[in-house]
């Protein structure tokens, strides 16, 4: 079979070569033997001779291999491009790469012109016909490719730079092979193609340079912006940078100077990219997980409420922590399971994490090349009689595989973070809203602290998770190769190295239980004292005057002594699993290799020997067994924690809101003589199952009325404002608002902050509006008082 697919390979070829070796019926030492006699080493005959292709090899097999891949990423390119993004304006840069390419196109159809000019005086090879149709199609994609890159707002792609590489590495091997013809015929065979090619080269390499150039937007960043009292921002570099600035984070040096020239401020800083802030992922995030909710029927419901006689109940001034973790039940149809947090992030954020993952299983398979390329590398050292290139061809490769896995997995760890960074942001946020929306009921199960531990502990261990997520699949994929090779490599004797594994994973199982359980008790005891510290801190002039300090002291040290038991507990549980582990690399190179060595030692077949390639080799897959053996204890404790902040996250997110029913509200503003506000019949309650607070409630309030509710202490004057914000439960009637609502509460909110902070809330400064505020609010004579002025540093409870 092979016989005839090589006869129809050289029938593709003829008249000009065979498909493997050069000038049919001769082989490609015959004319680089002949050459000027100058006595070319043996070494650099058997390179001749041993490495060099036939054109036809060149021109179809590696040329129609580079264009295959190239037309699978390109359609990947257009359908996968963000079409939405702005689109970059037609610069110079980008006519240059046209033109270019349109050079290629051309030279293309002048060598097909050809062919079927020779045709009609002598015969040519099929391949002639084809090469140049496949090539003039190819670049006819990469045109498209390049305009959609454009179109789209992409300034550099990987596609066009590692084919305009590869194309010139083929080129160059080309060309080498088109000079040796040359000296052994003497000239160049070929004039009309070989001059086409030496201009197809060159627009390889000239499109090789231009891709390493950035596109821009616009000319903007050439100007120097005029003061308009706006803070402005500098756009991140990684914006303008080019693949290959991408992959080897040349756009950082920047900071990495300043910051060793001087130590970095907040303005050194750039600003985040607009798919990675809050504004972008909060409302991503919220999308996915409301369709989640309306997936699995869990409806925020309000049960009806009946009146219900007033019964005492016992307050503590201070209470302690109940149950934290724990949130209502919201109503859930029979849709089977409850809403899925981990597929709402899957949707949101999966896209990036799984493009990752195949930077992973690239890392984890060069990895793999490695070995066999030192095994290679040693038996070429053992035989003389091995031509000196293989030596420095082992060499490159091993020196190319290492450092293309090092830019994979460093594109992998760095997508890895950028994900968990975005999840994070997006939790927050999720937490942020829903903390604002709950019902009084359900805040009322829930406590500052753990709220407070949702966003800052749980969140957090989201992102600590994504890093090393993928280790699930990858692990068990690299002890499974490594397994497969040392099977091929020593050969029965790995299964005692392997029986040594499974004996640790019931040991890892016991401790990642008990962990677990370690976990869940320690987030309890995290609420409490966070809640606790909140509470005496809120009420430190009662503890003071009262003399609590002592109590209060003994009530949050018992609780921080208990979660330091729980800490103490885990830490020794890591301890011995992370030893377990440690050790796992170790133990199974010693059964094995005792193994091999017992089990053989009475052999006389050579290849029961245990030879220093066996050992190498061996010893090589055995310390890539040691990163995902030594992982998956740390793997097992992420999945553990953040298998409980799942669970927390849930809860707190299925947690019943506030029904945006309780008030119609109309954006439109009031007329002259209409109702800004109006409450008619309406009763309402803090919470479904308690006595209604507000009974029979009338209020219409016209446009421009200035109105003032009377009353004493406790008669519900802010449980009114509260009912028209929409705040409380509405058991009857109705409320409709008109226009925007302005609140301002009876308790300041205020950072502990300057005066203009406050005022600012974190915009951007603009003098011009600052002032006019300051007019409107009629504070300038308050900031003369001040001694800093709005420079002033105020707190809740202070102004320094």
């Amino acid at each position: 079979m092979w016989d005839s697919v090589s006869d129809s390979l050289d029938d593709f070829c003829r008249p000009v070569s065979d498909f493997w070796k050069e000038e049919a019926g001769s082989g490609s030492g015959s004319h680089h033997g002949s050459g000027s006699g100058s006595g070319s080493s043996s070494s650099s005959a058997n390179l001749h001779d041993e490495v060099d292709f036939s054109q036809c090899f060149e021109d179809t097999a590696i040329l129609y291999g580079v264009c295959l891949v190239a037309w699978v990423l390109g359609g990947l390119t257009f359908l996968c491009a963000p079409y939405h993004r702005k689109s970059l304006r037609i610069s110079s840069l980008h006519l240059a790469k046209l033109g270019l390419m349109l050079v290629v196109l051309v030279s293309a159809f002048c060598d097909l012109f050809y062919t079927v000019y020779q045709q009609s005086v002598r015969q040519v090879a099929e391949y002639q016909y084809v090469t140049p149709i496949v090539l003039s199609l190819t670049m006819g994609l990469m045109i498209g490719v390049v305009t959609t890159h454009r179109v789209s707002g992409i300034k550099s792609s990987g596609l066009p730079f590692v084919f305009w590489l590869v194309m010139m590495f083929y080129a160059a091997l080309k060309m080498r092979t088109l000079v040796l013809v040359a000296e052994d015929k003497g000239s160049v065979k070929d004039v009309f193609r070989f001059t086409t090619f030496c201009v197809q080269f060159a627009s390889y390499v000239g499109l090789f340079v231009l891709t390493l150039l950035p596109e821009h937007h616009s000319r903007r960043h050439s100007y120097t912006l005029l003061h308009d009292g706006i803070d402005q921002r500098k756009p991140c570099p990684e914006l303008e940078a080019t693949f290959l600035s991408r992959i080897t984070w040349w756009w950082l040096n920047g900071l990495i100077w300043d910051g060793w020239r001087k130590p970095l401020l907040y303005s050194d800083l750039t600003d985040l990219n607009e798919e990675d802030k809050a504004k972008r992922l909060g409302p991503r995030f919220q999308r996915n997980w409301d369709k989640e909710l309306k997936k699995s029927d869990v409806k925020f419901t309000r049960v009806p409420v009946k009146p219900m006689e007033y019964q005492p109940v016992n307050v503590e001034i201070l209470p302690t922590s109940g149950e934290p973790g724990l949130a209502p039940e919201p109503a859930q149809g029979h849709g089977g399971r409850g809403p899925s947090l981990v597929l709402a992030l899957a949707r949101s954020f999966g896209g990036t994490f799984f493009i990752a993952g195949f930077f992973k299983l690239g890392q984890d398979l060069l990895g793999f090349a490695s070995p066999q390329i030192l095994k290679l590398m040693i038996r070429f050292t053992e035989d003389p009689s091995e031509s000196d290139w293989r030596g420095y061809l082992y060499a490159v490769l091993l020196f190319v595989t290492a450092v293309v896995q090092s830019l994979l997995l460093h594109q992998y760890f760095h997508r890895c973070f950028l994900v968990g960074m975005r999840v994070r942001t997006a939790v927050i946020s999720a937490i942020y809203n829903k903390a604002l929306r709950l019902s009084n009921s359900a805040r009322r199960e829930r406590t500052v602290g753990e709220i407070v531990n949702l966003m800052s502990v749980d969140a957090q261990r989201f992102m600590d998770l994504m890093s090393y997520l993928h280790m699930i699949w990858s692990a068990p994929l690299q002890i499974v190769l490594a397994l497969i090779f040392l099977y091929i490599t020593m050969g029965f004797s790995i299964f005692a190295g392997f029986a040594v594994m499974v004996l640790l994973i019931p040991i890892n199982a016991v401790i990642a239980a008990k962990s677990r359980t370690l976990q869940v008790k320690q987030m309890i005891l995290k609420d409490s004292r966070i809640k606790l510290v909140n509470e005496v801190l809120n009420g430190m002039k009662v503890i003071k005057l009262y003399a609590w300090e002592i109590p209060f002291k003994q009530q949050i040290m018992g609780i921080r002594q208990g979660e330091l038991n729980v800490l103490r507990s885990t830490a020794f549980l890591n301890a011995g699993s992370s030893f377990t582990w440690t050790c796992a690399p170790f133990l199974v190179a010693l059964a094995t290799f005792a193994t091999f060595v017992l089990v053989n030692k009475d052999s006389s077949n050579p290849n029961d020997r245990l030879t220093a390639d066996k050992a190498f080799v061996a010893l090589s897959l055995f310390n890539i067994l040691r990163f995902p053996l030594s992982m998956l204890p740390m793997l097992i404790s992420f999945m553990v924690e953040s298998s409980v902040s799942v669970k927390r996250l849930r809860e707190f997110l299925k947690g019943n809101e506030i029904d945006p029913n309780n008030v119609e509200r109309s954006e439109e503003p009031a007329t002259e003589g209409e109702n800004v506000i109006a409450v008619s019949s309406g009763e309402f309650t803090w919470d479904t199952g308690d006595k209604s607070t507000l009974e029979d409630i009338n209020i219409q309030v016209k446009r421009g009325q200035l109105v003032g509710v009377v009353g004493l202490v406790g008669a519900g004057k802010s449980s009114l404002i509260q009912a028209i914000l929409g705040e409380m439960e509405k058991v009857g009637g109705t409320v409709e608002v008109k226009g925007r609502v302005a609140y301002v509460p009876q308790q300041a909110w205020i950072q502990n902050a300057t005066v203009r902070e406050n005022i600012e809330f974190g915009q951007a400064h603009n003098e011009a509006f600052y002032k006019r505020t300051l007019e409107d609010c009629a504070l300038e004579q308050d900031l003369e008082i001040l001694p800093g002025g709005d420079m002033t540093e105020i707190g809740e409870k202070v102004s320094t």
